[in-house]
């Protein structure tokens, strides 16, 4: 078993490799977004821009939290520790899934 990541006494190397993805995937969604909005727009509205930025990471952090948590909820509902892992992979193959397209959208809205 050496040199694999055992979780429930599973291998979970694909868990951990999507939750990468995940992170990286809203790293540069993210920092794109920010880096547009301020260096497009003019200085009189950065005080609109903050409001803008800092309402919108708060509205998507709960419509996420209450989206991606229902959907492991449902799907780990039989309360073993394996459906437990298993929801959390699907989840998070969810989340990359929305990361990547919002880095798409937000890099196509960009050209």
């Amino acid at each position: 078993m050496t040199g694999q990541l055992l979780l429930f006494g599973h291998n979970y190397v694909a868990l951990v490799v999507l939750l990468g993805v995940l992170g990286g995937g809203l790293g540069l969604g993210f920092n794109a977004l920010v880096h547009t909005l301020t260096q497009t727009a003019p200085q009189e509205w950065a005080a609109d821009i903050s409001a803008l930025l800092n309402t919108s990471t708060e509205v998507a952090a709960a419509l996420g939290i209450s989206v991606f948590g229902g959907l492991y909820l449902v799907l780990a509902s039989s309360g073993d520790p394996s459906s437990a892992v298993r929801a959390l992979a699907v989840v998070a193959a969810a989340l990359a899934l929305t990361a990547l397209a919002a880095a798409l959208a937000g890099h196509r809205s960009t050209r």
